[in-house]
């Protein structure tokens, strides 16, 4: 071979090794260059130079026989030509073999070769840095083999016992007991230590206090049947001030990491992955203290066994202050990489806390990954009730609730509140896909006497949930939901079921956005059961998925109980908007449910409100109903909306009669929609009671010196009233009697006639003739004299008389036609009319008849 031969003793074996090989074959090697970090692969099997080009440090990574299956005698020459140090990673069951321990190269332009001389184990030799060790003691010294097969346990207990600082370098450390770490010790390990546990029911490291315990591997006995959940874990610890950092810890029955009764604990950046099932409560990390304790920072770790949750903070309701971030907790098979999935999958939590004892301080979940699991990604149990606010936010949750027992699956969701207090805030954080029977995110709430200050859900991404999007129920007191987007929910995007007690409610529903991809359930139920707090539903935005199916299930928010305020909200392409029901067994008037200022776009009804053997009166308000087929309605009942508005517990509607059962109070007033000309405008009510005391309100009250008549037959009259508005037509015709233009009656009666008495003329109009009255925009009213429809017959005329006297004048198209030896001419009579005309507008408005 071509090259600088190089005799090396690696693992205590001779080796021979072609370093810095060139050519094989007489082929030249293929030159291959990185600028970031590499995984070798099937294509570096034939003969490469790799150089590595970072600025920053990088790896080279050698993949496990099972994924890249080089062959065996494989070299692959490695250098560093840039800044960046240049670091091996043996993949998980791979070993490297070095005679330096080191996993380094010196610095740039160094050179290695790696060579591969079984399934998962290579060689490295080469221009590798000398690991600085010089604070440490080698465990070495103390006649620590490390060899894979000697049993080390009385030799380390003796390591520890010298140095506080001791030094494991890469090897395999056989231990059949536990170790108990002396306090203030820091144990160090090389990349590719290992210590092996060979028995059951023993911990591999029992840990009392300002100890750190860095960069080594920890193994459990996987196999048979552990017997006591305080043994078999990978680090037990029962002290203060400890930190458990940059190591893998895989195979245990209980935990790999359980923390009892210690104060300030850090554990940082691990890897826990295969540890096992071998008791109900198997955690990879679990804080799981009988006596008060605080102070916990759990982040950066991998959690991925198939047990029964990632991380477990304070399991017996004894541990506080706490951050919980960045872990990765998704359940994979023993090996940490292959999926699991059902029946085989057994974690029910990705990580579950309770929060008890501890001054107000949060308990902060944020920035975790939890996916795959039975029940939830995140399960907050108040256990007691939280002390202070627990916060969880920034966390991503997908793949959660994937349990078939229906009665388990109850404890399902994307993340899981369960609390005895409200001080929970749940914010941006993303769930999507969850499998359950919940909601992707559930509140099963509760409350105390003194609970004041309500939970917060606000400004999360709920996405393809397979239930609810918002599952709430219980003892939910004060809740806030807000500023959440729920997309294409299988069921409700908000489902809530209150409890039975009274004193619970007060659930606010602001500024979320709901988007549905199906018509079979309401967008948001409200169920509040005996809860009294009003509720409210306000400034939401709703897009549902279908117009035009009948069904009470295609509706936007349906409430099972009238105590909610609904306000400010957007609706679009649903069957029914707002849907109350059952119907409604009251009387009277009801200010506990409004809908008001909202605007229904594209929906069959909008507002349904239903009533049966009962009278209640809903009034709303302020609503905007585009492309709307009923604005109000009882779908299939009476309807017990009613355009009208509220001051106070005052109502005022509209309707065609004043009310005749339910409580009233005095104020209350109902404005007549069909008025007749002299018929009534309103009814007020004047003395409460049910129904109390109603005194209409006639359209026009004559004053004494002017009368307003349809004279019906000769020397027969009726009263009338003028009705403000910006453009009335007075109309007395046989086709229009009566009439506001062409359809609204303002006079009433049959009569062809209309006459107008003021202190000594009458007007009388027959067919085709009227007055109009104009309100100007500056509040001026005007009446003018429309004569140009009367035709020439004997019997269209109109008349002025006084009391003393009668001119008669037959008026025809041609004003020049009027017999001149008993009439004035026909401009006179005009004007003569206007004269009168303008007389009565005053005399009407000093008698307050005329109002815009």
């Amino acid at each position: 071979m071509n090259g600088v031969i190089t005799p090396v003793v690696i693992g205590g074996v001779n080796r021979t090794i072609d370093i810095g090989k060139a050519l094989e074959g007489n082929k030249l090697v293929k030159l291959k260059t990185q600028t970031s970090s590499y995984t070798l692969g099937l294509s570096d099997s034939s003969g490469v130079l790799l150089n590595v080009n970072s600025p920053s440090p990088a790896t080279v990574t050698v993949p496990n026989n099972s994924s890249v299956a080089l062959p065996i005698g494989t070299q692959v020459n490695v250098g560093q030509t840039g800044a960046g140090q240049l670091s091996f990673i043996a993949a998980s069951g791979v070993t490297i073999n070095t005679a330096g321990d080191s996993l380094k190269l010196r610095a740039i332009n160094s050179k290695a070769s790696l060579i591969k001389i079984g399934t998962n184990t290579w060689d490295l030799v080469g221009d590798l840095a000398t690991p600085d060790f010089s604070h440490v003691t080698n465990v070495r010294q103390f006649n620590v083999k490390g060899d894979g097969s000697t049993v080390d346990v009385t030799a380390i207990r003796a390591a520890l016992a010298a140095t506080r600082h001791p030094f494991f370098p890469r090897g395999t450390y056989i231990i059949n007991d536990e170790i108990t770490v002396p306090v203030g010790t820091v144990i160090e390990g090389e990349e590719g230590t290992i210590i092996r546990q060979t028995a059951l029911n023993k911990n591999s490291f029992i840990v009392l206090g300002n100890t750190t315990i860095r960069g080594v591997r920890l193994e459990g006995l996987s196999t048979g049947t552990a017997t006591d959940y305080d043994k078999n874990n990978g680090v037990f610890i029962n002290g203060d001030n400890i930190k458990i950092s940059d190591c893998v810890i895989t195979g245990f029955q209980a935990d790999g990491i359980q923390i009892r009764n210690s104060n300030n604990v850090s554990i940082t950046n691990n890897i826990l992955y295969g540890n096992k099932y071998g008791f109900s409560q198997s955690t990879d990390i679990a804080f799981y203290s009988t006596s008060p304790s605080k102070g916990a920072i759990i982040t950066g770790n991998y959690c991925l066994s198939n047990n029964s949750q990632g991380i477990w903070f304070n399991a017996n309701g004894n541990n506080s202050e706490a951050i919980i971030s960045s872990n990765i907790c998704i359940t994979k098979a023993d090996d940490g990489v292959s999926d699991v999935t059902m029946p085989n999958l057994i974690r029910r939590h990705g990580i579950e806390t309770s929060y008890g004892a501890g001054t107000k301080f949060p308990l902060i979940v944020t920035g975790n990954i939890c996916g795959n699991t039975r029940l939830s990604g995140i399960y907050s149990q108040g256990n007691p009730a939280p002390s202070g606010r627990v916060v969880i936010t920034n966390n991503n949750l997908f793949k959660n609730g994937q349990e078939t027992d229906f009665t388990l699956c109850q404890l399902g969701a994307g993340i899981y509140i369960n609390t005895l207090g409200g001080e929970v805030v749940c914010s941006n954080n993303l769930v999507w896909d969850y499998m359950g029977v919940r909601g992707g995110i559930t509140y099963n709430g509760s409350y105390t006497s003194t609970d004041v200050v309500g939970a917060i859900i606000s400004n999360n991404v709920i996405e393809n949930s397979g239930y609810f999007g918002i599952d709430i129920t219980n003892k939910s007191r004060n809740l806030s939901v807000q500023g959440n987007k729920i997309t294409n929910s299988a069921r409700n995007d908000i489902s809530y079921v209150g409890d039975v007690l009274s004193n619970g409610g007060g659930l606010k529903i602001i500024g979320n956005t709901f988007v549905r991809n199906n018509h079979n359930y309401q967008s948001v139920f409200l169920d509040a059961g005996n809860q009294q707090s009003p509720g409210e539903v306000t400034n939401n935005t709703f897009i549902g998925d279908d117009a035009t199916t009948a069904t009470e299930a295609n509706a936007a928010i349906r409430a099972i109980q009238p105590r909610w305020s609904i306000k400010n909200n957007k609706f679009n392409n649903f069957y029914y908007g707002v849907f109350l029901n059952p119907e409604i067994q009251v009387n009277g008037k009801q200010n506990n449910f409004t809908v008001d200022f909202n605007e229904f776009d594209t929906l069959h009804d909008a507002i349904v409100i239903r009533k049966d053997a009962f009278s209640p009166v809903y009034p709303v308000f302020g609503n905007v109903f585009k492309n709307v087929v009923n604005p109000l309605s009882g779908a299939g009942y009476a309807s017990a909306a009613y355009i009208g508005e509220r001051n106070g517990t005052l109502v005022k509607y509209f309707n065609t009669a004043p009310p005749t059962n339910g409580a009233w109070q005095v104020g209350d007033e109902v404005v007549n929609t069909a008025p007749t000309s002299a018929g009534v405008k309103s009814w007020l009510c004047t003395t409460a009671g049910t129904p109390g005391v109603w005194t209409a309100t006639m359209v026009s009250t004559p004053s004494p010196s002017l009368q307003n008549t349809v004279d019906v037959s000769p020397n027969t009259t009726t009263d009338i009233g003028f009705i403000g508005s910006r453009s009335r037509y007075y109309n007395a015709s046989s086709a229009e009697n009566g009439q506001i233009g062409t359809s609204n009656s303002i006079l009433g009666g049959t009569a062809n006639n209309l006459t107008i008495y003021s202190d000594t003329k009458k007007i009388w109009l027959g067919t085709g003739g009227f007055i109009r009255q104009t309100i100007n925009e500056d509040g001026t009213v005007e009446f003018s004299l429309n004569v140009s429809g009367i035709a020439a017959t004997a019997s269209n005329h109109f008349v002025i008389k006084s009391q003393l006297d009668a001119k008669t004048a037959a008026s025809n198209a041609d004003a020049a036609s009027a017999n001149a030896t008993d009439l004035p001419s026909a401009i006179t009579l005009i004007n003569e009319l206007k004269a009168m005309i303008n007389s009565l507008q005053a005399k009407l408005r000093a008698a307050t008849l005329l109002t815009p």
